[in-house]
């Protein structure tokens, strides 16, 4: 590996090696990296690395690069730094044919890590398949086989505060921290990118996840409203909360509750606390489905109208789908929340199911519903894809930066505007935005990929985005997968949803 460094400020103290979380820039570093104030403007900083690999049974030599944006502010000075690490191929006999997938998770305030070291970067840090085992260190730093590399150039963004990317003053803050701003300014920043590498012309994928798939829509309408007029090719939408508002389960929102019960199904299945009366998984889910819409939902809507024998019939098929008693759901009024049956489902063995997937469980503390429980799930991966990021950013990538890596942006998710309306949870047609930009490109195509499992943007909400899509199905792809709201964690889903994605990109 041949490193080629260039960085005028270098010489500072190195990345911590330890899973540090920051929430904010110190000052001093902030001086000394964003205006400019004393003598010129400094370079932005780039670290490029060259290496070789085997992907997809392909031999790719390429270059790795740790790159800078720098944002002008309204005064001309320097508002903020946006950090990209790019993976591009080399040698390319023609790049306009080549892809360039940019990736992003969600939050928002969540950085590329998860989809970075989970997923489709060409180090990757696998987790055990006995989700009882845990996650603590040593943790494994592999070559990733199944990285798209060999029929794609990858680009992770990391939003503002996320990663090493910076804002130099709070009073840009609000710009940034909006769903139009965070499109305006990481349009901006694939822009460059592309002009940069000279990628006019080379198919473009956005991929986000949970937030991200928010992002993904507003983003690709940012690039063609902006000067370059950038059309996409597609959006890779996993974990989609692209109909947000739907996977709630909140007072009121009655349809949320009904599009939960495949997931719960789903999750009651895998617990084995459900007899499907001699049907498969998918024969159960179908059966789940019918009921959550035809019985289910005109039954909420009847609310305490709903004559007593009809809601204790609707309560017992509740019961049958969920797990959860039928008593339980009297009590509700035939309506739990997805946090109350993380709670419930195996309140009798004592544990509660993990917050972004399902599978994973941890001892209800003190059995009491409403106590604070960990998160299995999130102690399971978090910290070894950390870890592993730390590490190669460190010796593979050769990155000596004075700042550490920000997993999560507590700030962002706090005081975000989520524009119109204020809230995420009320009427905001994300869809729409899909909508118009399909409408508006006829070659732009969309990939959904759902967890089982997931309890945060469950199979039901997905499954309802589609079916309420008003636009080609024949240009939509939903793909379902045995994992979390990270279906990648799960090896065998982490397998299918690359060989999902390098199809639906054009790889074979």
């Amino acid at each position: 590996m041949r490193r080629a460094a260039a960085d005028p400020r270098r010489g500072r103290r190195r990345l911590s090696g330890a899973a540090i979380l920051l929430l904010s820039l110190p000052a001093a570093v902030s001086a000394a990296a964003g205006n400019g104030s004393e003598g010129e403007d400094p370079a932005p900083r780039a670290y490029v690395t060259r290496h070789a690999g085997t992907f997809n049974g392909t031999r790719v030599a390429y270059t790795a690069s740790v790159a800078e944006t720098l944002l002008p502010g309204a005064a001309g000075d320097r508002s903020a730094s946006v950090f990209t690490i790019s993976y591009v191929a080399d040698d390319v006999r023609d790049p306009a044919r080549r892809p360039v997938i940019f990736i992003f998770n969600g939050g928002p305030g969540s950085s590329s890590v998860y989809l970075h070291m989970g997923a489709f970067g060409p180090k990757r840090v696998p987790l055990p398949e006995d989700l009882d085992a845990g996650s603590s260190a040593p943790y494994r730093l592999v070559d990733n086989d199944a990285t798209l590399l060999d029929v794609a150039d990858l680009v992770f963004l990391d939003p503002l505060e996320t990663g090493f990317s910076r804002i130099f003053s709070d009073e840009d803050r609000p710009r940034f921290y909006s769903t139009e701003g965070d499109a305006a300014y990481l349009a901006e920043v694939i822009n460059r990118w592309v002009r940069e590498h000279g990628r006019e012309d080379s198919p473009k994928y956005l991929m986000g996840e949970s937030y991200g798939t928010i992002r993904a829509p507003m983003l690709a309408r940012a690039l063609y409203d902006s000067e370059s007029r950038t059309a996409v090719n597609g959006l890779i939408l996993l974990g989609p909360a692209v109909t947000l508002g739907e996977t709630a389960t909140r007072p009121g929102n009655i349809l949320a509750y009904a599009l939960a019960v495949p997931y719960m199904a789903a999750t009651a299945w895998y617990h084995g606390v459900v007899d499907g009366g001699g049907a498969g998984f998918e024969d159960f889910l179908d059966e789940a489905r019918r009921f959550a819409l035809t019985e289910y939902l005109p039954a909420l809507a009847q609310g305490r109208l709903l004559p007593p024998p009809r809601q204790r019939e609707i309560a017992a098929k509740l019961e049958r789908f969920t797990g959860v008693s039928a008593a339980y759901f009297l009590r509700h009024e035939l309506a739990i929340k997805k946090t109350e049956f993380r709670y419930e489902l195996l309140r009798d063995r004592g544990l509660v199911l993990g917050a972004n997937d399902s599978r994973y469980t941890s001892p209800a503390p003190g059995g009491l519903q409403g106590d604070e429980a960990v998160d299995a799930s999130s102690w399971a991966i978090l910290p070894a894809y950390v870890a592993g990021l730390q590490r190669h950013l460190r010796r593979n990538l050769g990155v000596d930066l004075p700042l550490d890596y920000v997993v999560h942006d507590r700030k962002a998710s706090a005081s975000w505007n989520w524009g119109r309306p204020a809230s995420p949870f009320a009427d905001f047609s994300w869809a729409g935005v899909l909508s118009a930009l399909m409408k508006g490109n006829p070659a732009m195509r969309v990939f959904y990929g759902v967890g089982y499992y997931d309890p945060l943007t469950t199979i039901g909400a997905a499954e309802y985005t589609v079916a309420r899509a008003d636009y080609p199905l024949e240009r939509v792809e939903l793909e379902y997968y045995h994992g979390g709201h990270m279906m990648y964690v799960d090896e065998q889903s982490f397998r299918k949803l690359a060989a999902d994605v390098r199809r639906f990109i054009g790889g074979t």
